[in-house]
């Protein structure tokens, strides 16, 4: 019997039918998580993980630990670790929350892109060889940063690059069988291609909207990306429609892999956009209560959504549709979901929700595509990405 592990997501063969976990590794890190009270790892993870292996951790494993942090302290308390494990932004919003927790700690970064960690603290009272092994212990392992280590990109990056090329293959490929006088043997191999891109980039930019999306309906929880991933559904499901429709010979299937990349490029540039913050005030909502106004938001859209198809009665059903998903791209929550981490004011968190409220309200009144739905929600992301950073105060330093 096949289960999902309601740690790191992935999917193993379960030998009893209550079994949540697919390792001892990963039910101890869980309880962990719950304990230290960052569940918000969960609703923000937009990627499977690993399994977390249980062996015992050494703090004599980290013996270089003390020789670097003296070498940080002589130049000014600043240091940049290399890091394994790492697979979503919700690992990254884990390991500085764990970093933050520490005594002495100060600001920390997360880069996706490097595989890295740049931590800065207050001089004799952090411990690094203790933080480096509660690291381990929650799955992720560190170790010394070199210059010459190419960075990887990270697969969001690979995602929205991909994306992009099957797009392009998918526009070139439709606009030949238009604009040329195409060998009629050769159409429905162009067709077939046009065909397999698309199915590409559903599988690969789709995937990460619509996979987290259900791994969280199983576990009876909303994700912020099943407004996404309906619309990713429905926009196939169109697409595809229209495809092989009889009459609507010539339609090309490239506007998914066009909008997947715009999508995924979007959510690319808030993801960075929210790297190199300082240490967030202790004033402010805790996460989980701005997961909680995100729950409601993410409802009343979700109830909301009925009355698009109310207001499209009598009109073409393709007019409809697109105000339906429209709607739906414009109410992608991803920019609120990941500052929960920065405690936002209620002020800045209401600013955030009326942002994409408005995009929404006007997606179902058929006044934004599809399209424009989604760079709304990329500007808006960004936007209020930067009015937050600007608007925090800085943390005090003891």
């Amino acid at each position: 019997m096949k289960q999902i592990c309601k740690h790191c997501g992935t999917t193993f063969a379960a030998t009893a039918k209550e079994a949540v976990f697919c390792c001892a590794g990963c039910a101890q890190v869980y309880e962990r998580i719950r304990e230290a009270g960052l569940e918000t790892f969960y609703a923000m993870r937009d990627e499977a993980g690993r399994p977390v292996d249980a062996a015992a951790v050494d703090r004599a494993a980290f013996a270089w630990a003390a020789a670097l942090q003296a070498t940080s302290e002589a130049q000014g308390c600043r240091c940049q670790l290399r890091l394994d494990g790492l697979s979503c932004l919700g690992c990254a919003w884990l390991v500085e929350h764990l970093f933050k927790r520490q005594q002495g700690a100060e600001q920390a970064r997360v880069s996706l892109e490097g595989r890295s960690l740049w931590m800065q603290w207050q001089p004799r009272t952090f411990d690094l060889a203790a933080f480096l092994a509660e690291l381990r212990s929650f799955g992720y392992s560190a170790a010394p940063f070199r210059e010459g280590v190419t960075a990887r990109w990270s697969p969001l990056t690979w995602r929205w690059v991909l994306c992009g090329i099957f797009a392009l293959n998918g526009l070139l490929l439709s606009t030949r069988q238009v604009t040329t006088s195409l060998d009629p043997s050769l159409h429905g191999l162009f067709r077939l291609l046009e065909l397999c891109f698309a199915i590409l980039s559903l599988l690969v930019g789709g995937s990460h909207f619509i996979v987290p999306a259900w791994r969280s309906l199983q576990a009876r929880l909303l994700h912020y990306d099943l407004l996404v991933a309906l619309g990713v559904v429905l926009l196939t499901g169109w697409q595809l429609r229209a495809f092989f429709h009889a009459d609507a010979e010539g339609a090309g299937l490239w506007p998914l892999s066009a909008l997947l990349t715009v999508l995924l490029f979007g959510r690319w540039c808030q993801s960075r956009a929210s790297l190199g913050e300082a240490s967030p005030s202790a004033r402010g909502l805790e996460p989980q209560q701005v997961q909680r106004w995100l729950q409601y938001y993410l409802r009343a859209v979700l109830c909301g959504l009925p009355l698009g198809i109310v207001l499209h009665l009598d009109s073409p059903v393709s007019r409809g549709l697109e105000s339906i998903l429209a709607a739906c791209f414009a109410g992608a929550l991803y920019p609120l979901a990941r500052a929960a981490q920065s405690r936002p004011s209620q002020a800045m968190l209401a600013c955030g929700l009326m942002t994409a409220a408005t995009g929404v309200g006007l997606s179902l009144f058929g006044w934004l595509s599809s399209f424009q739905a989604i760079v709304w929600m990329a500007l808006s992301g960004l936007l209020w990405q930067g009015l937050r950073s600007a608007s925090r105060p800085t943390a005090p330093v003891e």
